[in-house]
């Protein structure tokens, strides 16, 4: 294949405002291509600017030569490029080296912040989820909006950090052609940027340093997983082998531990940085063990990223079982004692997930999420959910914490009649070639019959169809055009959740027969039944208050009230009837907005209510509020109505929040009380494979109330 033709990156021109411009700089002739259209600001980070390909790199000029300070970059671009499609170039910059600001809490020596393919510029909201896919995050966004007369007053009395920031930059969100570049896009740059007695490339290379995030993203870009940074990473405590058997934790933020200011990294390129000292744990780790196991699938990874790349077939589910099983064989030749190691080894389970992530093709957060479920697989969901969502946002955290609850299903036998039905239902809920992977890694410490199950599993899977990262998606665009007039979000969201249950059980497989499938909800006459689903004192009541349009409110705490006491559970069974017996009312009025509030911890408990929904074929939406153990113990104590904490203390261990497609649609909502992820709406972004596409913010879809959908801050 011919090599991708290199290309400059254009002068970035200076706001008419900038004042670090010197006489050889370009100012923007005015701000024509930007004023009144959509623009976002991002921080304009003080490193070399540098392109990637599919097959090489190079520095602002294309024959720039080699330097000390691009090594680590090469090795970035050596794991992605397959990634990277003919034509296309990701344009960013390289931070690995000190320039004339010395950064410490980097999440990549490598940001990007435009992607081309051939000579148009890629829009925001395509570019950042194809860098997130890859393993590169993006600059901080310091603003979006319309940039109309007042936003530029704002624009121009910015302040930024001079001794932390070099400046910002502007672009429109839409994409434009190259030609355009000079209207389209312009910085602000702090006076007097250069601040160094010579030139940062005719000194000696100094590291900037990475924060516990860059973990993380070295993960998503295909590097082998370093256990005790990830677990720093995302702040929960795990035993890190030691050499000689022994262990120690691996993290030092979780469960009232405070996180240290930096965390060594270590990636493939084989450097490692840090803003303080390593921990004991951290610099004690095996990580050869993790890399020999990831180095054994290295040419099978190869092959599949090459046959992906080539426009090939992704591997099939007997080459990664038989990936699997050759692992299993070589370590059956090892001691009883090595095996047991290996198969209780946190470093060993991460290097095993994700050699088998590699053979899949998967990359970004798929990636990270099968990783993190490997390591956290012993986990409580209800915990794990609002642990992670600080650190990695909803989405992200609702998939790892999904993940490691359903992967044990895999490792049970099942009817064979049954199973495309079962694993139809389970694709509705997680991406079963990262769940497959995370099973199969799990197995190997479970025994043959775990490990035969996980493999029989994959190869019914792989007949279905269902082992790709998004294989409902295929339904969704002629769904959508076949909806686009309907008006009625409520409408389409049932139709495609309709449509989604006809593809699990097998009776739709294209969009015209789900088209065909879901004509009888198309005019929305049916009853709504909004679930409210969480602990007390999580704010599910405070959440339903907010709701617009709701015409009954059953509270199986209010029944208590009436009949004395909302404390008294001993008449907890006719307080259930009554309340079903209300709500079976109320949904029969037909065109209806009803609320179930009441905790709904169980599935079983869940069950009885959704039983008289379906019954009166009512659109069900769950709204599961998770919030934090230490933050609903806080909240309790300052309740008008407390629970009794022996009481919260059971339902928290009881608590096991509803999986994706148990319901039509799910809202899940987080401890600031908003709506920070959904399942089940037609207008969703699905090309994420349901990782949320982490453009900087998520829209409100379905029928989620406006305004309960923040920005996210996600790592």
């Amino acid at each position: 294949m011919a090599a991708t033709r290199r290309v400059h990156y254009p002068r970035t021109p200076h706001l008419p405002w900038s004042p670090g411009a010197t006489p050889d700089d370009v100012r923007t002739a005015g701000l024509s291509g930007l004023r009144d259209r959509e623009v976002v600001v991002t921080e304009k980070l003080d490193g070399e600017n540098t392109t990637l390909y599919a097959d090489g790199l190079h520095a602002r000029s294309p024959d720039s030569a080699h330097h000390p300070s691009r090594a680590w970059v090469k090795g970035l671009q050596g794991r992605i490029g397959a990634g990277i499609p003919p034509g296309w170039r990701v344009c960013g910059e390289n931070l690995f080296a000190r320039h004339s600001i010395a950064y410490t809490e980097l999440e990549s020596w490598f940001y990007g912040f435009s992607v081309w393919d051939g000579e148009r510029c890629l829009d925001w909201d395509r570019t950042v989820p194809f860098l997130r896919r890859l393993g590169i995050p993006v600059p901080p966004v310091l603003w979006r909006g319309v940039l109309d007369e007042r936003a530029v007053r704002a624009l121009r009395a910015l302040r930024l950090d001079a001794a932390r920031q070099e400046g910002y930059v502007v672009r429109t969100v839409e994409g434009f052609a190259r030609e355009e570049f000079g209207r389209r896009a312009a910085k602000w740059v702090r006076p007097g940027h250069v601040r160094t007695d010579s030139h940062w490339m005719y000194a000696e290379v100094v590291e900037n340093s990475l924060g516990p995030a860059a973990a993380l993203w070295a993960v998503r870009s295909g590097a082998p997983p370093h256990v005790a940074a990830l677990a720093a990473g995302v702040g929960v405590k795990v035993e890190v082998e030691l050499s000689g058997g022994a262990t120690s934790e691996g993290s030092a933020a979780g469960a009232g531990a405070t996180r240290p200011a930096a965390t060594g990294v270590a990636d493939s390129a084989g450097s490692a940085t840090t803003g303080g000292a390593r921990s004991a744990a951290t610099a004690s780790a095996r990580p050869a063990t993790a890399e020999a196991t990831h180095s054994a699938t290295a040419r099978t990874a190869h092959r599949a990223e090459t046959t992906a790349s080539a426009g090939g077939a992704h591997p099939t589910a007997v080459e990664v079982a038989q990936s699997a099983s050759a692992r299993a064989a070589q370590a059956a030749h090892r001691t009883t004692a090595e095996a047991a190691l290996t198969a209780l080894s946190p470093e060993a389970l991460v290097a095993d997930v994700s050699a088998r992530l590699d053979v899949l093709g998967r990359s970004g957060d798929a990636r990270l999420a099968g990783v993190l479920a490997a390591l956290l697989h012993d986990h409580r969901r209800s915990w794990l959910v609002p642990q992670l969502a600080g650190t990695l946002g909803m989405p992200l955290a609702r998939r790892i914490a999904d993940l490691v609850g359903l992967h044990t299903r895999l490792h049970r036998p099942h009817p064979d009649d049954e199973r495309r039905t079962g694993l139809g239902h389970l694709a509705l809920a997680a991406d079963l070639g990262v769940l497959h992977a995370v099973a199969g890694a799990v197995a190997v410490g479970r025994g043959a019959e775990a490990r035969e199950q996980v493999d029989w599993s994959a190869l019914h899977a792989e007949e279905a169809g269902l082992l790709g990262e998004a294989p409902l998606e295929p339904l969704r665009p002629g769904l959508r055009d076949a909806l686009a007039g309907l008006g009625d979000p409520d409408a389409a969201d049932r139709c495609w959740a309709e449509a989604r249950e006809a593809y699990a059980t097998g009776r739709v497989t294209s969009a015209d027969a789900a088209t065909a499938a879901t004509w009888r909800w198309r005019n929305g006459d049916f009853p709504r039944l909004i679930h409210l689903v969480g602990p007390s004192g999580s704010g599910k009541s405070t959440f339903a208050a907010r709701l617009p349009g709701v015409d009954t409110r059953v509270s199986l705490d209010d029944l208590r009230q009436a009949r004395g006491s909302r404390a008294d559970q001993r008449a907890n069974a006719d307080v259930l009837r009554e309340g079903l017996r209300r709500l079976d009312t109320a949904l029969a009025a037909g065109r209806t907005t009803v609320v179930w509030d009441a905790t709904s911890l169980s599935r079983h408990q869940r069950s009885l209510v959704h039983a008289v929904a379906r019954r009166r074929d009512a659109l069900i939406t769950r709204v599961v509020v998770l919030v934090g153990e230490e933050e609903l113990v806080r909240r309790n104590a300052t309740r008008a109505h407390p629970v009794p904490p022996e009481v919260l203390a059971g339902q928290l261990h009881r608590f096991d929040p509803p999986y994706p497609g148990e319901a039509h649609r799910t809202w899940y909502v987080g401890q600031t009380g908003t709506v920070e992820d959904t399942d089940g709406g037609l207008n969703e972004d699905g090309t994420s494979a349901g990782y949320g596409s982490a453009s900087g913010t998520r829209a409100p879809v379905g029928g989620a109330p406006a305004g309960n959908a923040p920005a996210r801050n996600e790592t």
